[in-house]
């Protein structure tokens, strides 16, 4: 991933971020399929490819 699409890629996620709420708010058999899950899973890629 290069510089651009990781500034674009953390642009998105912290737009997302509201998600967090609703991601806590929903029952455990429910979090297994939202989409903060996503958003976590992308946010700690984020920091291993910055971290290079």
């Amino acid at each position: 991933m290069n510089e651009q699409q990781c500034i674009s890629l953390a642009r998105v996620l912290e737009y997302l971020a509201d998600e967090k709420k609703d991601f806590e708010a929903t029952s455990d058999e429910m979090r297994a399929n939202h989409i903060y899950t996503d958003i976590l899973v992308l946010e700690q890629y984020l920091k291993g490819e910055t971290n290079l």
